[in-house]
């Protein structure tokens, strides 16, 4: 997860100086949201009932943080684009 979140900000920072900023500005927002709210995410179909997955997306990005919630805790397990690579994350929950 931390690669890719790095990457995110390195590119949008390539693209237009001051944006990596924003972006991870907005990436601690969604996350504060999620410890305070873990349940108002978009649920993500395909899982056993004991896996809850959540999707919160980003409001200025098109991107999103998966989430799964491991007890009471929230875990990110991968901040994805929303039209790159769907799905590639989903191989990290695997049992």
């Amino acid at each position: 997860m931390l690669v890719e979140y790095v990457e995110a900000i390195v590119y949008h920072e390539d693209q237009r100086e001051g944006y990596g900023a924003k972006f991870e500005e907005e990436v601690l927002n969604v996350i504060e949201r999620i410890r305070v709210f873990p349940s108002s995410g978009a649920l993500v179909p395909g899982y056993p009932e004991d896996v809850v997955v959540r999707a919160f997306s980003l409001r200025r990005f098109r991107y999103s943080l998966m989430v799964v919630i491991e007890g009471e805790q929230p875990v990110i397990y991968a901040v994805v684009h929303q039209h790159r690579r769907p799905g590639y994350w989903r191989e990290r929950l695997q049992r």
